[in-house]
């Protein structure tokens, strides 16, 4: 009897492990942490629009603290998309580790990864560089 118990809780722990990396992973490619050719054509075209509000968070593959809050990113604006009078969030986030990407460090002044920069009517009106998940939740709860 305690073996089968075992087995099941095993079993149990297993599924509850593959459905957060799944949650994860699908979170991550909603809001676009994986694709940075697509996510700089879309930032490129929101920088156009003058009047348009976004966010831009600078992150780099391999980073610890960027891996960090990236799901707490994600679940944060899921739930602001769940808000039915509040619309949705448009965030942009580019990696700045391909060479590519390099002149996003000078263009926006980048001292440290990741950094959050919030953008309305074609102006920076707010920056954050860290990971403390208060301030975080606190970014995108507006």
């Amino acid at each position: 009897m305690q073996n089968s118990l075992k087995r099941w809780g095993s079993c149990a722990g297993l599924l509850v492990f593959i459905t957060v990396i799944s949650g994860v992973l699908l979170l991550s490619h909603q809001f676009g942490w994986s694709d940075n050719q697509v996510n700089e054509k879309k930032l490129t075209e929101l920088r156009h629009k003058k009047q348009s509000d976004y966010w831009v968070v600078f992150r780099k593959t391999g980073c610890p603290d960027c891996a960090k809050v990236q799901l707490l990113v994600s679940e944060q604006l899921l739930k602001n998309q769940m808000k039915s009078n509040q619309r949705k969030t448009k965030v942009v986030v580019i990696d700045v580790k391909p060479y590519e990407a390099h002149h996003y460090i000078n263009e926006f002044g980048l001292t440290q990864v990741p950094t959050f920069i919030q953008v309305k009517g074609g102006r920076e009106v707010y920056r954050y560089e860290g990971t403390n998940p208060a301030d975080i939740k606190q970014m995108f709860a507006n």
